[in-house]
């Protein structure tokens, strides 16, 4: 339920991410909670109406999408047809919509210097063509892996909700250090950047030592563009021993994630 909830903030804090593409900065604050307002709305009316519709055991016995299901018991068959044509647009939709997501991020982190400069290039204004292609063709991989994998929905959020987990821990400690360096209303920025870093510490926790141990394969591939964007700077892959030791500890963790899939009990 924790890594569900996790998935669900990624949702609703992606609009933060298009901030800057706003004509003004408080429209994508006022977009973020219209947005979720009018979700949970919309999934309480749905969960309340079907009750009102079928029985329990009907509704546990309904096939996905289980509102068409619905639908048609409530006005006939064109209802079925209706969600089945609307979850078509929705998956549609939902696609474009992480996918472009996902290259605004590869493109706002090549601008800030944490990704190699070829990210950020836009030939035309507004359009990361290499972010955009690199998005496309790593979801691919993704969708097909997870379709020959036997993998559901469900495995799906869970993975991506795990590799969420880390950095949503270094963000929310980060943002308790400077805090704790800051000026003004310090009680309050401390008390919620603390809250914040031991609810992080919780996801991982309740997110389970398997989709943590998987999520450390994706960071040890990130190393190689984490070296290219470095060399590009001038600077080193690693400095200090502090990032040696954080590089250890993520070859072992990762190393240990490939024996337990090798060896079957790792199996997520």
């Amino acid at each position: 339920m924790m890594l569900v909830t996790v998935w669900a903030f990624l949702g609703i804090e992606g609009a933060a991410v298009y901030a800057r593409r706003a004509r003004k900065p408080g429209d994508m604050g006022k977009a973020t909670v219209g947005g979720f307002l009018l979700v949970i709305t919309m999934l309480i009316a749905v969960n309340l109406l079907s009750a009102g519709i079928l029985t329990r055991p009907e509704l546990a016995e309904l096939q996905d999408p289980s509102l068409a299901g619905i639908l048609e018991a409530a006005v006939g068959r064109w209802g079925a047809l209706l969600i089945s044509v609307g979850l078509l647009v929705s998956v549609g939709g939902a696609f474009l919509a992480w996918l472009l997501l996902c290259a605004e991020i590869l493109s706002a982190t090549s601008r800030a210097g944490a990704m190699p400069r070829v990210l950020g290039d836009e030939p035309r204004p507004g359009v990361p063509r290499t972010a955009i292609l690199l998005t496309t063709v790593v979801l691919q991989v993704a969708l097909v892996w997870a379709h020959f994998r036997g993998s559901s929905y469900y495995d799906v959020i869970l993975m991506a909700g795990s590799t969420m987990l880390v950095p949503y821990l270094l963000a929310a400690a980060y943002a308790l250090r400077l805090a704790l360096r800051g000026r003004g209303n310090r009680a309050l920025a401390v008390s919620a950047t603390l809250i914040a870093t031991v609810y992080a510490v919780w996801l991982i926790y309740a997110g389970g030592l398997e989709y943590l141990l998987m999520t450390a394969l994706f960071y040890v591939v990130g190393l190689a563009v984490h070296a290219w964007s470095r060399r590009e700077q001038g600077r080193p892959v690693f400095a200090g021993p502090v990032e040696w030791g954080l590089l250890a500890l993520l070859v072992v963790t990762a190393g240990v994630a490939l024996q337990g899939m090798t060896s079957g009990w790792l199996s997520v």
